[in-house]
């Protein structure tokens, strides 16, 4: 049994919808970063970072959301969630995941710590306003290149990966100006697979 550690809207939503579009059982366990230590010693002791998501796979753990999704995606290949290692296709969509994972959500995670992880004394306002150009520049060019499939024309773990992303984004409202990102998020979120019950728990 697969067992992913994560708390409510955080990253982990990336592999919990990957594993509902795969398909496959998992146990879901929602569990308070300050909680780790005291309920979670297993966890700690495989992610020397003290951070979720982890996922459990048997004897094997690995951390990072975009890592967790793409390793289920190639352990299952008959679901067909990622394209074929060596392909163009495989080069585009781990392009899609860079992309997302680092220079549109590096300045989301600016403006989550600077508007309520960090203490008062040391939150920000105009580096919350910093990194919100950062991610319109970003945003600007990708309102111009997104298709509803990010990569052969099918639904795949690169589109969970860059419609988590956005979706955060569109939290900040700093979508308004992109109809094509919004529409796509739209979209995808609207699929079954798409975990709305970890949106009902509150922050």
């Amino acid at each position: 049994m697969i067992t992913l550690y994560g708390y409510n809207r955080s990253r982990w939503i990336k592999p919990y919808w990957t594993l509902n579009e795969l398909g496959v059982p998992f146990e879901a366990k929602n569990v308070r970063p300050d909680y780790l230590h005291a309920e979670c010693p297993e966890v700690l002791a495989h992610n020397p970072f003290a951070k979720l998501p982890v996922l459990v796979d048997g004897d094997f753990y690995v951390f990072e959301s975009s890592a967790i999704s793409t390793y289920l995606a190639d352990k299952y290949p008959e679901k067909k969630p990622s394209p074929k290692p060596g392909s163009r296709d495989r080069a585009l969509y781990d392009q899609w995941i860079s992309l997302a994972s680092t220079d549109l959500e590096q300045p989301l995670w600016r403006i989550a710590k600077h508007s309520f992880l960090y203490p008062p004394e040391k939150q920000s306002e105009a580096d919350k306003i910093l990194a919100r150009e950062d991610f319109l520049k970003e945003a600007k060019v990708l309102n111009e290149l997104i298709t509803p499939f990010l990569v052969g024309g099918s639904f795949s773990v690169a589109d969970i990966v860059m419609g988590y992303t956005l979706n955060w984004a569109n939290g900040y409202k700093l979508l308004e100006d992109f109809p094509k990102l919004k529409s796509y998020i739209v979209e995808h979120t609207a699929r079954k697979s798409f975990p709305k019950e970890l949106f009902q728990v509150a922050r």
